[in-house]
Parts: structure tokens; C-alpha cells; sequence
């Protein structure tokens, strides 16, 4: 901010670190304003090739037209600041766009040798007229070098927390507030040594966004990472030599379940059984009995 102290030297602190001109599309620079007890100094880098350039500006109305109040310049030359920090997102199709109908401006015109930055804003909304800062190269060492390219990473580091943090505010916004849960059926009855064919996930009791059916029916697809208690149920018709239950993820076993049972038309087998998962996971279950079959309507997951 700026302010006009008791000797009526005008104090400003201001410092950007990415800042865009309408004459450049894609160069971001890096800009600080700082009073001295010499006046105030100028200093702007561009972040790309990390070139320097500085003035010190003792008499602001030396570089443009007289008659208005040093105080006043400064402060549409701090609005302009204000205003471009973030230009880039106000671009449309290459054309420099800001907020204001007629706000002031800062914008660049850079040579070889030369870095002047221009200030332009209107009076009373009738004419515009600009103030000219000729900018001189900074000789920067190794040190200087290693320094930017240190708040270079210190803003990228910042960013990338911001990105963060926003991730985690989505997650806990799609977080569910209860159980995560799926409930299916069998759709057809299943020969032995064949995977369960599942019915629709159409009116089923099921967390949205967690579970998909592949579309062959078989395979059941878990999308979010996380600790699933899995509960299959197979009701079956009997068979002398037994039979067993097995679940697979991307099909390698992970749970088995015998039952030896024989002496019914209609007898089940079980798997009750916590997991980790990690996402996403491919589950089929597969029913293997010597010439039974896996009843339709009477086996879950």
C-alpha cells in the first residue's frame, strides 16, 4: 500500500510475484515497488529467463505530463498492478481484457537494450495520458540465479497445495455420510465352473459411484479404494463329491469356501470374509461342483 507520510514523501510496498502485460501473451514477470529514502524503486524479472531490470524514480512527474498530484499516480500505478496480477485468466482469444471499463494500465515495451514500463489511465473519463519508466539491466550472479529460481519453486510448491487442498475438499464433499453397500443377485442359474452371472444394479440397494457391472454381468467392478466386508451366499443343488465357492479378484483367488453337504435337494455355500481393496478391483465368483448348478434368485452378494 501507499500513503503519504509527515515529509510528504510518498511510501509504497508492493510486490506481485506473477504479474502479465498486454503486449506479452505468454511472459509472466515478477514485479516489487519499494520506497527508499532515495525515492522509489522499480525492480521487475521475467520469469522465463530470469532477466532484471530496475530504476530509481525520485520525481514522478518528471517522466510524464505535470500538474497532478504525485500521490494520485501512484495510486492508479498501484491499481494497475492490482488489476494485472492475474491478466492471464482474463485473455479472450489473444485480446487483454480487465474488469473496468477504463482502468488504468501498465503495460511493457522491451528491446535488447531497453526496458521501459508504461503507466496509462484517464482523467475524468475524457483522455488518458501515460507516464514512461526507462528501466536499466540488473547484473545478477549465480546467487541472484539460485535465489529466483528458489521462489520460482517456493510458488510452485504453493500452488500445488492449493490444487491439494482443493482435491481434498472435493473428497470429503463426494464422500459418502453413510455404509458404502451393494446387494445383488444371481440373475440366471450358473453351471458348475462358471462365474456368476449378476443381475442389473437397476433398483438394487447400492452406493452410487462405487460399484460397476461389467458387460458381460460377471465381474463386478470396485472403483474406490477402501476395506469391504464381502458376504457371498451360492444356494445350489447338491452333488455327492461336494462342491466349493470361489472368489476371485482379476482373477486370482483370494477366498474359497467347501461344502460337503449332501444330504439335501438345496443346500448353500458361504464366503463371509473382510478385504482390502485397492481400485480398482475386478470380483468374480465361481461356483465348481461336478454337476450341480448354482440356483438363479437364491445366491447374493
Amino acid at each position: 500500500m501507499s500513503k503519504e507520510s509527515n515529509n510528504n514523501e510518498i511510501v509504497i510496498n508492493v510486490e506481485y510475484p506473477i504479474i502479465y502485460f498486454p503486449s506479452t501473451d505468454v511472459s509472466k514477470f515478477r514485479i516489487k515497488v519499494n520506497s527508499s529514502s532515495d525515492g522509489i524503486i522499480i525492480w521487475i524479472e521475467n520469469k522465463q529467463t530470469k532477466q532484471q531490470f530496475q530504476t530509481l524514480v525520485n520525481d514522478i512527474t518528471q517522466y510524464g505530463p505535470n500538474g497532478i498530484p504525485p500521490q494520485a499516480i501512484w495510486k492508479c500505478f498501484e491499481k494497475a498492478l492490482e488489476l494485472q496480477k492475474d491478466a492471464l485468466s482474463k485473455k479472450d482469444g489473444g485480446v487483454y481484457k480487465l474488469k473496468d471499463d477504463d482502468p488504468p494500465r501498465l503495460d511493457i515495451q522491451q528491446s535488447n537494450k531497453d526496458f521501459v514500463i508504461e503507466l496509462s489511465f484517464s482523467i475524468s473519463g475524457l483522455y488518458r495520458i501515460s507516464y514512461s519508466f526507462s528501466l536499466l539491466p540488473v547484473a545478477i550472479d549465480v546467487i541472484d540465479a539460485l535465489k529466483s529460481e528458489l521462489y520460482d519453486a517456493r510458488e510452485q510448491i504453493i500452488e500445488l497445495q492449493t490444487e491439494v487442498n482443493k482435491l481434498k475438499g472435493l473428497l470429503v464433499q463426494n464422500e459418502p455420510k453413510g455404509p458404502v453397500c451393494l446387494s445383488v443377485s444371481c440373475g440366471t442359474a450358473t453351471p458348475a465352473a462358471n462365474n456368476m452371472s449378476w443381475a442389473s444394479f437397476e433398483n438394487r440397494l447400492i452406493t452410487l459411484g462405487y460399484f460397476e457391472l461389467s458387460a458381460d454381468a460377471t465381474t463386478i467392478k470396485i472403483l474406490e479404494a477402501g476395506y469391504y466386508l464381502i458376504n457371498v451366499r451360492v444356494a445350489h443343488t447338491h452333488h455327492a463329491n461336494g462342491c466349493y465357492l470361489q472368489l476371485l479378484n482379476s482373477n486370482l483367488e483370494i477366498a474359497r469356501s467347501y461344502e460337503s453337504n449332501n444330504t439335501g435337494y438345496q443346500i448353500s455355500t458361504h464366503i463371509n470374509q473382510i478385504f482390502q481393496f485397492f481400485a480398482p478391483a475386478l470380483l468374480t465368483v465361481k461356483f465348481i461342483s461336478g454337476n450341480s448348478q448354482a440356483l438363479a434368485n437364491g445366491s447374493n452378494l
